[in-house]
């Protein structure tokens, strides 16, 4: 389980990175990047930089730590709602009524996001992840990069396929 967590982390991390990388574009790299002589412009500027780091840079309570936290849930509800449409498709398929919010909630919601919430956020596990993983080599972030970016995509494809199987299942006359 242990590997799960750190496997977990890792995506959460780069996700967080993403994020950053995505307000810097979305914000410029501002004014307060070019030095000025001006004591009063260069003040403003320093008071820009700060307010910009601690407002989305800050991976304890900044903007991109919240977005990449809202992401890893939404791939925790994924991977549980395609389990869920797999499960639905099969049920369909025996002819089984189950009331479907219910179940949806226990197979999807719970132990997914529950999980979620216990290997990447009870007491703050990302932050000591975080620190961990911005001492790894440029190598191991450049492989893990890929990796996190191909795990996301496998699981939108596996939200897809589950679509599919269910609407398969559904629709075999027997």
């Amino acid at each position: 389980m242990k590997k799960l967590e750190i496997f977990w982390n890792t995506i959460h991390y780069f996700d967080y990175r993403f994020e950053l990388k995505i307000q810097n574009i979305l914000r410029g790299d501002g004014t307060y990047s070019q030095p000025t002589s001006n004591p009063e412009i260069q003040k403003q500027r320093d008071i820009e930089k700060e307010i910009f780091e601690k407002v989305f840079k800050n991976p304890g309570y900044g903007f991109s730590s919240m977005m990449a936290g809202n992401f890893i849930y939404l791939m925790a509800g994924l991977i549980g709602s395609g389990i869920f449409f797999i499960l639905m498709g099969i049920l369909n398929y025996y002819k089984i009524q189950i009331d479907k919010f219910a179940f949806l909630i226990i197979v999807s919601a719970l132990p997914f996001v529950g999980l979620t919430y216990y290997y990447v956020f009870h007491k703050d596990k990302y932050l000591t992840y975080f620190k961990e993983f911005d001492k790894k080599p440029k190598d191991w972030r450049k492989r893990w990069k890929w990796i996190s970016f191909f795990t996301i995509m496998a699981i939108i494809l596996f939200l897809i396929l589950s679509f599919m199987f269910m609407d398969y299942l559904s629709n075999i006359n027997h």
